[in-house]
């Protein structure tokens, strides 16, 4: 395999305040977190790499180097039947004024909290309950509560006292932290167990996350720590919920669901430099079966060598090295999304005049062929549809939203822009905010007819408005 690393400019500085925390698919401080916690917003720098030539190809792959560690045993990965889904399609969303909201497909939406300071909301799996923090005007008290779709039982799981009792990382000083908050909630697959992870506040900027697990049944409030603070990381559930990837900033390791059968740093990888205030991690993709993992890794100084390559590795789940699959020229701190079903990658290389912030969105396969050029503009990709064959991409100027599919001529633009936080429902329906001032709406869109609105989300900007749904 021959992978084309020519390189075309040297690069230019642009100032943008959201490109080192929207890195693609990962989960770093969301631009809430940002605003709420940062003072110095992030930087991103845009560099020029001569287009890649050839596509990937797992047969060349090389294996890496990692931590000499005894693999144990692969483990079992269960043919878990799928739970049952909800009757329709159900979405839980929040407005502006910070107040919860249900909506089912075929009716209206319906209040539910009216208290003005929700955040965050979860459904479950089956979309029968519903997670979301409560968070005060001063930021400090944060609670996290469960309540049904049907608007009962309505319950604190963890308040805001028992989150302060919540250990702290070792490396941090209880002398500097304001609060504790919940963090990268999900839902155990097929579970009402919300897995989540805690950090800390700070009363100056910066981010830093407990690097612990914690588990809670919804049902009942019945909580347990996993994980220690320390011994965990960004976590990933594989689709039968019976496997965990946790990230680091330096490395990947696995572990079996209930916390055994640690597999430790498969994939060991240099801190990478984000040029702001939270630390990098990696964010690998499941195989749809569990039985593999793919991820993207940085270089390590983005801005400092113009030369090197984003790379492309599979991770085994028998705790064996992880396998090089190849290297690509992408944007400084670019990952590059993989398709659902991880047979292609998206990414972005920039080109012309580095200061007209011209980009390529370019697709490429593991099956063999050759790369594909879908657009240029000041572009940044946004989602794969679950078919792994319809795509969005977005455009920064002018701000607009645009969706395409694989081997097809042409794209269509979202009919409301300036559109965001777009996210597909099937290969052909989508939801997406639109985020027209001075009141935003949510919006349900089907590719070949208008779009229609769900709810409009009022005016105040006291709250950023989020939302989550789940499918039959």
């Amino acid at each position: 395999m021959r992978i084309s690393h020519r390189i075309i400019i040297p690069l230019i500085v642009l100032v943008l305040a959201t490109l080192a925390c929207s890195l693609p698919g990962q989960s770093t401080p969301s631009p809430k977190d940002i605003e709420d916690q940062v003072a110095t917003a992030a930087s991103g720098t845009l560099t020029a790499l001569a287009p890649m030539e050839t596509a990937l190809t797992p047969e060349e792959s090389v294996a890496v180097e990692t931590a000499t560690e005894t693999p144990t045993p692969a483990p079992v990965v269960e043919d878990t039947p799928t739970p049952a889904g909800p009757p329709a399609l159900r979405l839980v969303f929040t407005n502006r004024d910070g107040n919860l909201f249900t909506w089912e497909e075929g009716g209206s939406p319906v209040l539910l909290v009216n208290s003005g300071d929700v955040n965050d909301v979860v459904l479950s799996p089956d979309g029968e309950w519903i997670t979301f923090t409560r968070t005060t005007a001063d930021y400090i008290d944060i609670s996290l509560w469960a309540i049904r779709f049907d608007g009962t039982t309505e319950h604190v799981l963890v308040n805001h006292a028992e989150f302060m009792g919540m250990p702290l990382h070792p490396a941090i000083s209880s002398a500097t932290v304001s609060t504790i908050a919940p963090w990268m909630m999900k839902f155990v697959p097929g579970t009402h167990t919300l897995a989540f992870m805690t950090r800390p506040i700070f009363e100056g900027p910066g981010f830093f996350d407990n690097k612990d697990l914690w588990l809670v049944d919804v049902e009942t409030s019945n909580r347990s720590a996993l994980l220690a603070a320390g011994q965990g990381g960004h976590f990933y559930y594989n689709p039968h919920g019976n496997q965990i990837a946790l990230v680091t900033a330096t490395d990947i390791s696995l572990i079996n669901a209930d916390g055994s059968n640690r597999r430790s740093s498969i994939l060991v990888y240099p801190v990478v430099a984000t040029y702001s205030e939270y630390d990098y991690h990696a964010s690998p993709l499941w195989a749809p079966d569990g039985s593999f993992l793919r991820v993207t890794i940085p270089p390590s100084d983005p801005l400092g060598d113009l030369s090197a390559l984003t790379s492309i590795y599979q991770l085994p789940i028998d705790g064996s090295p992880a396998i090089l699959l190849g290297s690509l020229n992408m944007l400084p701190l670019e990952e590059g999304q993989f398709s659902p079903d991880l047979n292609h990658l998206a990414f972005l290389q920039p080109i012309g005049a580095l200061e007209d912030n011209n980009r390529a969105l370019i697709f490429t396969n593991f099956e063999g062929g050759d790369p594909v050029e879908i657009a240029r503009g000041s572009l940044s990709f946004i989602a794969w549809a679950p078919d792994s064959n319809h795509f969005a991409y977005g455009n920064l100027s002018p701000r607009a939203v645009s969706l395409g599919q694989l081997n097809a001529a042409g794209t269509t633009l979202v009919d409301a822009n300036p559109a965001g936080d777009l996210r597909w429902i099937s290969d052909n329906r989508y939801f997406f905010f639109y985020q027209v001032n001075p009141e935003w709406q949510l919006r349900l869109g089907t590719l070949g007819n208008p779009s229609t609105v769900i709810a409009n989300l009022g005016v105040d900007m006291a709250h950023f408005p989020g939302y989550d749904f789940v499918t039959p």
